[in-house]
């Protein structure tokens, strides 16, 4: 890399921020940021800064600050070496997606969906202020695994991937078929691992082979059970060949639990309509426990059977062997064109009963609706409808997640997502192509720009 100018230095776009002077003031800390290491003589314009410099001391302690007080100019490179960074974090830059990861429902969706949607696309983003809105900002393991597993099948540049970090670039390359594996090393959710993975394996043509270890039944993520009998027959009538296997599970906190996915790669997926239930074919409510007593599960079950009128022979109690203790109870609903699971989660402290009740009020909310698709599995539908570029379906209110979503995809694909009320409990959503998803907010940033979850 030589050259006096930015414009010829061959690492960046003079877009974006500039110093008084003309210069791109993004330039040196990308490079920084990117862990590049900057080698022998650079230029300079201003009398006080030096003529050789490192990039340590250079960015950390003076260029940064140099070019924020609005020093005229800002250093540009002459003989130039970077260390194993490429243009993903130079020129690729000024073509990257900014998403703010504190808007809509602020978690780790709009990071895992963003993942999902570059993958597909091979568009970069960095996005900031991740989990902005949780106790524990920042990137937790499942996330940071997420994103290792994203990076590792489709070969991506990426920075900022640590535990703990608000802040990350993802630029993706090739998607390559073939045998992963990954821990999550806590009980972080394999499904939401899978369902970040999912269409980019679906969309590659190959065989997939994909092995998770981490958590597959806690609270505040889907079941395996859901992604095989709710999430996976659906993209199964869209065309896609996917089969996932649960081998242990893996309760909060312990984790230790696995799953195996294997897919068959085609370019496409086919639209998807789904507008009625159909009729009840089959109820079946059960409860498990692991190196807990089984009248835990008992009790849940007891309790379902009083709330919604089940019967006995349409009810089941097991125990599991797991790391370490668990419950979890179901309630599954398979009507002829869709099949819905709800679940519920023990905790310490928690009543059976209080936990069947529960599970009981999101059961008889969906049954008050005639709408097919469940509040969860609607936002995550949303995805596989926008890449096969055609869909709809009626569902219960949209959640913040699905929300979220709508406005994530706007990002990355030229799809519309239009959403009609019908009453107090449905709603028509349609997906096609057009322009791009308008903004949740009311006055938007930008084309697509994420709003706060009300």
């Amino acid at each position: 890399m030589g050259g006096g100018h930015p414009e010829s230095a061959g690492f960046y776009e003079p877009v974006g921020r500039f110093a008084p002077g003309g210069w791109p003031v993004e330039a040196i800390r990308i490079c920084w940021e990117a862990g590049s290491v900057l080698r022998k003589r650079w230029g300079r314009h201003g009398d006080e800064f030096p003529n050789e410099i490192s990039l340590e001391p250079a960015l950390k302690k003076g260029a940064a600050r140099w070019v924020e007080q609005g020093t005229r100019g800002v250093v540009v490179g002459q003989n130039i070496e970077l260390s194993g960074v490429r243009d993903a974090f130079m020129v690729d830059r000024a073509e990257m997606i900014v998403i703010d990861g504190s808007a809509g429902e602020g978690g780790g969706q709009i990071l895992r969906s963003s993942l999902t949607l570059a993958m597909v696309t091979g568009k970069g983003f960095r996005i900031e202020k991740i989990r902005a809105r949780r106790p524990k900002p920042g990137l937790a393991r499942q996330h940071l695994v997420a994103v290792e597993a994203a990076a590792a099948i489709c070969r991506a540049d990426v920075q900022g991937a640590s535990l703990g970090s608000t802040e990350l670039l993802f630029q993706p390359k090739e998607v390559v078929p073939g045998k992963y594996a990954f821990d999550i090393g806590t009980a972080g959710s394999t499904s939401l691992v899978v369902q970040t993975l999912l269409p980019a394996m679906i969309l590659q043509p190959g065989r997939w082979e994909l092995e998770l270890v981490g958590g597959t039944h806690n609270p505040l993520a889907p079941p395996v059970e859901f992604l095989q009998m709710s999430y996976l027959p659906l993209l199964r009538q869209m065309g896609a060949e996917v089969e996932l296997q649960l081998h242990r599970p893996g309760f909060y906190p312990a984790g230790g639990g696995k799953v195996t996915v294997r897919v068959v790669g085609k370019r496409q997926l086919n639209s998807l309509e789904l507008l009625e239930r159909g009729p009840l074919r089959r109820r079946h409510a059960w409860a498990v426990v692991a190196n807990l007593p089984l009248h835990i599960a008992e009790r849940e079950v007891d309790t379902l059977r009083r709330l919604l009128g089940l019967r006995s022979e349409e009810t089941a109690v097991s125990s599991w062997n797991a790391r370490g203790p668990g419950n979890v109870v179901a309630v599954e609903l398979h009507y002829e064109n869709v099949t819905e699971v709800f679940a519920g989660f023990g905790e310490r402290g928690k009543p059976a009963e209080k936990v069947a009740e529960e599970l009981a009020q999101q059961v008889q909310q969906y049954l008050a609706s005639d709408a097919p698709v469940g509040p969860h599995l609607a936002d995550q539908i949303l995805i596989p409808l926008a890449l096969a570029g055609k869909g709809r379906f009626r569902t219960l209110p949209l959640t913040s997640h699905a929300e979220t979503n709508i406005a994530t995809i706007g990002y990355f694909l030229d799809i519309r997502c239009h959403v009609t009320p019908e009453g107090e409990n449905a709603c028509l959503v349609e997906v096609f192509r057009g322009a791009t998803t308008p903004s949740l907010n009311e006055n938007p940033r930008s084309p697509g720009a994420l709003g706060d979850a009300e």
